[in-house]
């Protein structure tokens, strides 16, 4: 038996079909979708929307619950006097401890190249030893952590003083460039001091370069020192990575007292 043709169906021709429709709760399934994916673009442009990138590099910086290690090369001139230091730096927030290795050269007086490692501890000992006295290593009170790079910029953002600049590129990456804005200093507060550069990978938002700067003539401002971060993690707290905490071994070398 064939089936029945719907009135008003030519024979031999396919009925007319309806224009498509979508159930009402799909309809609103796809509205808030809509909403969903406009909000999450708002909130990832860099520029004229609302995502924060100053706070996003103050939350890729702070400090976790494992050790800290951080590899950076510095690189500063200061009337033709050049100083180069490779640092390799482990460091704990709780409690809060050090180690730092670097490797210094100079291009000025008696060209040199210097290690130093020091390990300290609040409350406890600083301890020091450098490859121009092999043979002794100094214990002196430790009263606090050398302030660093990642310090400062997590303090000028708790001020309001970590701008963002632009989106740029650097060998091949794209990056985000922000701006330290030094508070203002002197009489009357008309004294501003000279700013600083921090340069951070657009994706991860870690420190890339830090880049100061001094006065020239005219008020010109000149980079005079230059930071770049070659190594910037955060590696979980098992004891071989405590370990580097401590001052490594100096066989024969003598303790001395420093008040």
């Amino acid at each position: 038996m064939s089936p029945a043709i719907p009135p008003g169906a030519r024979a031999g021709r396919r009925p007319a079909r309806r224009p498509a429709t979508w159930p009402l709760s799909r309809l609103r399934w796809l509205a808030l979708a809509s909403v969903a994916l406009a909000c999450a673009l708002l909130a990832l442009a860099p520029r004229g929307g609302r995502f924060d990138v100053a706070a996003a590099v103050y939350r890729a910086i702070a400090r976790g619950h494992g050790v800290r290690y951080v590899v950076t090369d510095q690189e500063s001139e200061i009337h033709g006097k050049r100083t180069l230091i490779h640092a390799q730096r482990w460091s704990t927030n709780d409690p809060p401890s050090e180690r730092t290795l670097t490797l210094e050269r100079r291009n000025y007086g008696r060209e040199r190249t210097v290690l130093v490692e020091s390990a300290i501890a609040p409350g406890s000992t600083w301890s020091s030893w450098w490859s121009g006295r092999p043979g002794v290593i100094e214990h002196t009170k430790a009263t606090g952590i050398l302030r660093d790079e990642v310090a400062i910029i997590r303090a000028a953002y708790r001020a309001g003083r970590l701008r963002l600049l632009e989106k740029t590129r650097l060998d091949g990456r794209a990056v985000y460039r922000l701006q330290v804005i030094p508070p203002r200093s002197g009489p009357g507060n008309h004294y501003r001091a000279t700013p600083t550069d921090l340069l951070v990978d657009a994706s991860t938002f870690v420190p890339i370069e830090v880049i100061d700067y001094a006065r020239g003539s005219h008020g010109r401002l000149l980079p005079t020192f230059v930071m770049r971060y070659e190594t910037f993690v955060e590696l979980p707290a098992t004891p071989s990575n405590l370990a580097m905490l401590k001052l490594a071994a100096h066989p024969g070398a003598r303790v001395v007292e420093r008040g």
